[in-house]
């Protein structure tokens, strides 16, 4: 099958010249290793919480509660990864958002009640677990903001890393009330507590942490400097607090049935709104910044509308299935290489990247070229 005969018009490699392979540099190798030592970090701390929950809990109720916590996680990781699907972070990322939500921000937390814990319960559930949970989650995004910046390229991002953060945290304190509901009152409470948090509310931390995310996402987008950044993150902070402590607060003065379809469900709704217009603006970045490729020949209009837009990705995948062998993977690497090539281009008008325009502009180039070989490869 020839490029001309495809509905989804793909055009041959525009002539470049050979790139070499681009070592990693050395600032990026010294942040992995400071991430590194802070999983390894998490993993002890992971250790001594699982010690803590059984102590607490006894090791068949923390088994079953965590058995159960994990159905509201697999739900909350589906959402945010579909929203990452756009343009994908890294994956030893995430799995850092991921762990400091679960381990290092319960730590912190646990560490700072058992010290200085209010026994007043209103203060305790409306004023003091939101500021002290949000600073701990968001010490996690700030860390991924400062040592992974070049992978912070907007909002979309900072409500990926903060969503994760906060499905994390969420994971291991749903072990905590679930193996107390079960302790209690057995499978019938353990049950009860599962529908209200698993289900008709996993997404509390998630959309609170991401606020703190994508208050840093917009600061990275605007380039402005880490003392801008960290006023903006500040800002996503008291941002945060004030939904969860909002949420909270409806929980404790008002009946569920009143506090939350009036209160709770119009927030999430106006939260997936929000993420469903900053994905827009994702899509036409992105198409903005293709056309300026396809301007000197890179691309053909056909190929920028078949790499960003929803309908584009989906008629192009269609086709690559369709093709000798299947080749949806390399329509994939497509598509990531693309997707990539412009946010790199973005993050280099920006100016706030000194290394997109050098090194990975030239890699994404090279691998768009590669895989569209690979698409287009004869029969």
């Amino acid at each position: 099958m020839t490029a001309t005969s495809s509905p989804v018009a793909l055009a041959p490699a525009a002539p470049a010249a050979p790139v070499a392979p681009i070592p990693v540099p050395v600032t990026a190798a010294r942040r992995a290793g400071w991430i590194t030592g802070i999983v390894l970090l998490a993993l002890l701390l992971a250790f001594y919480l699982a010690v803590l929950y059984g102590m607490l809990l006894g090791n068949i109720i923390a088994i079953i509660a965590a058995f159960a916590a994990l159905v509201p996680l697999a739900i909350v990781v589906a959402v945010v990864v579909r929203v990452d699907r756009w343009e994908p972070e890294p994956h030893r990322l995430l799995w850092f958002a991921g762990l400091w939500g679960a381990i290092g921000s319960i730590a912190l937390t646990e560490l700072y009640l058992m010290l200085f814990g209010t026994a007043d319960v209103f203060a305790s559930i409306v004023i003091q677990a939101p500021i002290l949970e949000e600073i701990t989650k968001g010490i996690g995004v700030l860390l991924l903001f400062l040592f992974a910046r070049r992978f912070f390229d907007g909002p979309v991002d900072g409500l990926v890393y903060g969503g994760l953060v906060g499905a994390g945290f969420a994971f291991t304190e749903n072990i905590q009330y679930f193996g107390q509901a079960l302790a209690a009152g057995g499978f019938d409470a353990l049950g009860e507590s599962l529908f209200l948090r698993g289900l008709l509310s996993p997404f509390v931390h998630v959309i609170a942490t991401g606020l703190t995310g994508l208050a840093l996402g917009l600061a990275a987008r605007r380039g402005l400097s880490r003392g801008g950044c960290l006023a903006w993150g500040l800002g996503g902070l008291a941002a945060a607090i004030a939904f969860h402590g909002l949420w909270n607060f409806t929980m404790v003065t008002m009946p569920f049935e009143v506090g939350y379809p009036l209160i709770q469900v119009p927030l999430f709704a106006l939260f997936v709104w929000g993420v469903v217009y900053l994905l827009r603006k994702e899509q036409k970045l992105t198409a903005a910044r293709l056309t300026e490729y396809a301007n000197v020949g890179w691309f053909t209009p056909a190929e920028v509308i078949m790499l960003s837009t929803p309908k584009g990705r989906r008629e192009a995948l269609r086709w690559a299935a369709t093709q000798p062998g299947d080749r949806r993977p390399e329509m994939r690497k497509l598509i990531t290489a693309a997707t990539g090539l412009a946010y790199a281009r973005e993050r280099a008008i920006s100016g706030r990247d000194t290394l997109a325009s050098t090194v990975d502009e030239p890699a994404f180039l090279q691998a768009v070229v590669a895989a569209r070989s690979e698409v287009l490869r004869p029969v």
